[in-house]
């Protein structure tokens, strides 16, 4: 199985040691995901829109680190609002156990906030995955139009 192509998605000016963290996560032995881009710093400009687009649209998946300053940051509101923009499903955990950790604005209020262990984000990355497939339903099996 090919790993999966993961976006992370944090508050770049308070939580970049979580970021190094899964960092450390995507490079340790057996892990089941690569990280191919997260969140940068700067204005959101049309330029930072264009970038943030193309690297979260290159991914399977974007993992959503939130942390006690999620949902005051512009920024994963706009990469959440990407994501969905693009089909992206994403994965939040929760970044520090020891902080009252928030959801970014424009995450879906029933989405779950995951403890941040191997076991669960590597199952979560999975169920995430298989839930964003489309069904393939065999054409014997579909309803035929009047």
């Amino acid at each position: 199985m090919s790993k999966f192509q993961v976006f992370a998605s944090f508050d770049e000016p308070h939580d970049e040691d979580l970021r190094e963290r899964l960092e450390r996560d995507a490079a340790a032995p057996g892990s089941l995901f690569d990280l191919v881009g997260w969140s940068s710093a700067g204005p959101i400009t049309d330029a930072w829109l264009a970038s943030a687009r193309s690297r979260i649209a290159a991914a399977d998946e974007m993992v959503v680190i939130c942390s006690e300053h999620s949902a005051g940051s512009e920024r994963m509101a706009v990469e959440m609002s990407i994501a969905t923009e693009e089909g992206i499903p994403c994965l939040l955990l929760w970044g520090r156990r020891d902080e009252m950790c928030t959801k970014p604005a424009g995450a879906k209020r029933d989405a779950g906030m995951y403890a941040w262990t191997r076991d669960v984000y590597d199952n979560q990355l999975a169920a995430t995955a298989r839930q964003a497939k489309e069904l393939d339903i065999p054409e014997n099996l579909k309803r035929r139009q009047p």
